[in-house]
């Protein structure tokens, strides 16, 4: 499954597997396209958690935690 957020004028792709199962994979782009393209494995392995995702890709291109707060999910 993969998730998309809004981040500033940026998308945040987020693909999960089952817990345990795989590894979750995050990307980043200008739009959902180019955050799919983007997508790449990260160092969270096996976990259903999107939001997990999120807040590792906010803090890898430069963002804190308090950045959090500002991403919308686009699949509501």
């Amino acid at each position: 499954m993969i998730n998309y957020y809004q981040y500033g004028t940026d998308v945040i792709a987020i693909e999960t597997c089952c817990p345990g199962h795989g590894s979750m994979l995050a990307g980043y782009g200008s739009t959902r396209e180019a955050a799919h393209a983007d997508l790449s494995t990260t160092p969270i392995e096996g976990h259903r958690d999107p939001e997990l995702g999120v807040r590792w890709l906010i803090l890898e291109v430069g963002g804190t935690d308090a950045d959090f707060d500002d991403v919308e999910s686009l699949d509501d």
